[in-house]
């Protein structure tokens, strides 16, 4: 179970594709079965797990909700594999490890969480080992974004509302900041459109549910029964900031100025 964006071929399902995206992570990132690894902003474990089933190494996840955090040791539970994956309730902000314990750091569409990206670039570089990688996908705005056109910019900000992220970057605001703390880049590049053709885009799945009619009527429904007590408070505003993530992402996606999925790995120095 992942709750992340990916490209998908004819010939694979939805979770198939999820899988493959995340294997081609491990497999970039040179995960292997003698490596301490950390996943910054883990979730309730999805991509952990597969990686750890893929490469058969140790993995230590850390998020810092609670009930994410209870759900992803459930998930882990009765799975014999799992003893060499641990979750833990921490900030990746203030990441709980001593300097030069990792071989790898990976993120999966976490980081653009982050309220400052230097300091969370910092406080991988610091967890890793001499010599040691740090790499993930990156939520972005593409080269195509101008920020002069209104429509990018509304758009932009309705990513942001709708995903609860407080600014998204351009691709040379995240390299420098990798940089700055102290990286040396190995490669970087757009997954979505450089990677490999795919069947579907990774915008494919965000279909606005029934007809305009249909979502009018669902509108004043919900809205009512809000109002009468037949539903939870908040529930017609959840139901509006789900329109505006569909809308906003995948109309991003159409234009291209935004990817969720920007591949970068990095390498701590040996001196």
């Amino acid at each position: 179970m992942s709750w992340h964006f990916s490209i998908r071929n004819k010939w694979e399902n939805f979770e198939g594709a999820t899988a493959r995206h995340e294997m081609w992570l491990a497999y970039k990132l040179g995960i292997q079965s003698n490596m301490q690894v950390l996943d910054t902003g883990c979730g309730i474990g999805g991509p952990m797990r597969t990686i750890a089933r893929f490469t058969r190494t140790r993995i230590t996840g850390i998020n810092n909700d609670p009930y994410q955090v209870a759900t992803a040791k459930e998930l882990n539970q009765g799975l014999s594999f799992m003893k060499r994956c641990q979750v833990i309730q921490a900030d990746f902000m203030k990441i709980p490890f001593p300097s030069n314990t990792f071989d790898v750091v990976y993120q999966l569409e976490a980081s653009v969480h982050a309220p400052d990206k230097q300091a969370f670039f910092e406080g991988v570089f610091k967890v890793l080992k001499p010599g040691a990688i740090y790499g993930g996908y990156e939520w972005v705005m593409t080269d195509k974004f101008d920020e002069n056109d209104p429509e990018h910019l509304e758009i932009k900000r309705g990513v942001e509302k709708s995903n609860g992220v407080p600014n998204i970057e351009k691709v040379q605001d995240i390299l420098q900041y990798l940089r700055n703390a102290g990286f040396e880049i190995i490669e970087h590049f757009d997954v979505a459109t450089e990677k490999e053709e795919s069947d579907f885009p990774w915008y494919y799945r965000l279909e606005l549910p029934y007809y305009p009619l249909r979502r009018f009527i669902l509108d004043k429904y919900l809205r009512f029964s809000e109002y009468l007590g037949v539903t939870r408070v908040g529930t017609h505003s959840t139901w509006n900031l789900m329109q505006l993530t569909i809308t906003s992402m995948r109309r991003s996606g159409e234009l291209g100025i935004f990817t969720p999925m920007y591949y970068v790995k990095v390498r701590k120095p040996e001196n």
